[in-house]
């Protein structure tokens, strides 16, 4: 019976520092998962900035037409992005 109640004590005292951990964890998987959504942002960035920077505008209508729905595309995109 002695030996029964000091498992229950141990095990009662380890309900704090596991709630510590917890919490620490979730912290954790916060800060990872912003610095993933970052990660990913500045990729989108990367690969949409060549495209925006573009000066050429086009010698004909196909031409022209075709870096408009560039233009479009990327728009759309990046309200998508902001939306999130």
């Amino acid at each position: 019976m002695v030996h029964k109640c000091c498992y229950f004590i141990r095990f009662g005292s380890l309900s704090e520092p596991c709630n510590i951990r917890r919490e620490n964890l979730e912290d954790s998987l916060l800060l990872y998962t912003f610095y993933r959504d970052v990660d990913d942002e500045m990729l989108w960035i990367r690969e949409k900035r060549p495209i925006a920077a573009m000066t050429d505008l086009g010698t004909n209508l196909q031409t022209v037409q075709s870096l408009q729905k560039k233009h479009q595309v990327i728009s759309k995109s990046s309200i998508f992005n902001l939306l999130q």
